[in-house]
C-alpha cells in the first residue's frame, strides 16, 4: 500500500548507484579516495543503506491490482428461455410452444445449478412480459394465448400458460410491496386477474391437471387468493406425491409458510426439515439447501433470523448440490456466505478459495459484502 512505503528517498535504487571512488587526486585523505578512512565508513554505511533497500523491495513495490471479479447470476439462462417463449407467442407458433413444454417436461430439462427448465418456461415466458408496466403489453401477450387455446383446444400447456399470464399481470398491478401499501385500483386488477387464473385452472382438462406446472399455478393463486389452510395443503400433498423431485413446490411452500403469509415462527423451516420423505436422504439435504438458500433473500442474515436450521445438513446439502452441478458457482457461494455469517472462517476460507474470482449476485447481492468478507479471510 501506498502508506506503507519507507520514506527514504533512495530505498530501491540499484547499488551501482551508490557512492564510489573518485580519480580528483592522489591525496588519500580526500573524501572521495578510496582509500580514506572517511570515505570507506561512509561506503559501508551506503552499501548497507543499498543492501536493507533490496531486502525490503518486495515492501516497497505497490502492490499488485486485484483480479477482476467475475459476476454470475441464473436470471439471464432463465429470461432467455422466457424470451424465446414470448418469441413463439408473438409468431402464432403454437405447436411449437406445445412440443417445447413437453420436451422440458418429459426430459427434466435442468439448468447449469439444477433448476427447472419448464418452471423458466412457464415463470419467465407466460409470466412475464417486456414491460410489466405497460398494459398494452399484457394485453398483447393475453390476446395471443386466448388465440393458443382456442386454436388448439386439446392442447394440454396452452391452459396452464394464459393462468400464468393473468398470474402475472396480476401480480405487476399489486406490485411487491407489503399489502398496506397497495392501493385499491392495484388490488382490484390483481383480485380480477388471479380470480379469472383460478376458473381456468379448475376448468382444465384432465392431462393439464397432471402437469407440474398446473400444480404450482394452481398453489401460487391458491396463496394469492387466501384459499383456506386445508384446501391448499390438499393440493400441494397431491402434487408432491405425483411429482416428489419437482423442488419449486417445496420451495413455493416455504415461502407460502412465511409469517407475512400463513406460516408460524419456525413454521417453513420445520417443513424444509420434513419434506420430500420418498426422496433419498443425499437429495433431500440438496433441496433443504435450496429451500435455505431461496429464504436467505428475504434476510440478510438468515441464520441469526432462523435459529431452527440445521448447519450441518445444510452444508451437506450445498456440497451435494455443487456435486451434482459442478459448473454453478451458486451453492459454493452460499456456503461462503452461510459459513461467514454464522462465525465458522475455516469453511468459509476454503469455500472462498474454490470460487476463485466469482461472485454469485443472486447470492450475494451487495458486491461490497463479498470483497469485505473475502479480503478479511484471504487478504485479497
Amino acid at each position: 500500500m501506498e502508506g506503507d512505503r519507507p520514506a527514504a528517498d533512495h530505498i530501491g535504487m540499484p547499488i551501482r548507484s551508490l557512492p564510489g571512488p573518485t580519480r580528483s587526486g592522489p591525496n588519500p585523505e580526500r573524501a572521495g579516495d578510496p582509500r580514506s578512512v572517511a570515505f570507506r565508513a561512509r561506503a559501508r554505511r551506503a552499501l548497507g543503506v543499498g543492501l536493507l533497500a533490496l531486502a525490503l523491495a518486495g515492501c516497497a513495490t505497490p502492490p499488485a491490482k486485484p483480479a477482476r471479479l467475475t459476476f454470475w447470476s441464473d436470471r439471464s439462462d432463465r429470461a432467455e428461455l422466457g424470451t424465446f417463449a414470448r418469441h413463439l407467442v408473438q409468431l402464432r407458433r403454437y405447436d411449437r410452444l406445445d412440443s417445447l413444454a413437453d420436451s422440458l417436461q418429459r426430459c427434466d430439462c435442468r439448468f447449469d445449478d439444477g433448476a427447472s427448465r419448464l418452471a423458466a418456461y412457464e415463470f419467465f415466458g407466460m409470466r412475464t412480459v417486456s414491460d410489466p408496466r405497460d398494459p398494452a403489453r399484457w394485453e398483447e401477450q393475453l390476446a395471443h394465448l386466448r388465440e393458443w387455446a382456442e386454436a388448439r383446444p386439446q392442447s394440454v400447456h396452452a391452459p396452464v400458460a394464459l393462468a400464468e399470464a393473468l398470474i402475472g399481470r396480476g401480480w405487476a398491478a399489486r406490485g411487491g410491496g407489503w399489502a398496506r401499501d397497495v392501493s385499491d385500483r392495484g388490488w382490484r386488477g390483481f383480485g380480477e386477474d388471479l380470480r379469472e387464473a383460478r376458473q381456468i385452472l379448475d376448468h382444465c382438462a384432465a392431462v393439464s391437471k397432471a402437469t407440474p406446472s398446473w400444480y404450482e399455478a394452481m398453489l401460487d393463486v391458491m396463496q394469492a387468493l387466501g384459499t383456506d389452510r386445508a384446501t391448499y395443503d390438499s393440493t400441494y400433498a397431491e402434487a408432491v406425491a405425483r411429482f416428489p423431485a419437482y423442488d419449486r413446490f417445496y420451495i413455493d411452500r416455504s415461502w407460502y409458510l412465511l409469517p407475512r403469509w400463513y406460516g408460524e415462527p419456525g413454521e417453513w423451516e420445520r417443513a424444509a426439515a420434513e419434506c420430500a420423505p420418498a426422496l433419498p436422504d443425499s437429495l433431500r439435504d440438496e433441496l433443504y439447501a435450496r429451500i435455505v438458500v431461496f429464504q436467505s433473500a428475504y434476510e440478510k442474515d438468515l441464520f441469526r433470523a432462523s435459529p431452527g436450521l440445521d448447519w450441518d445438513r445444510t452444508r451437506r446439502g450445498l456440497e451435494t448440490w455443487q456435486r451434482h452441478y459442478p459448473s454453478s458457482p451458486e451453492p459454493t457461494s452460499a456456503l461462503a456466505l452461510f459459513a461467514y455469517q454464522t462465525g465458522r472462517l475455516d469453511v468459509a476460507r476454503g469455500a472462498f478459495r474454490h470460487l476463485g474470482n466469482n461472485v454469485h449476485v443472486d447470492v450475494w447481492p451487495v458486491t461490497a459484502d463479498y470483497v469485505q468478507a473475502r479480503q478479511k479471510l484471504l487478504g485479497s
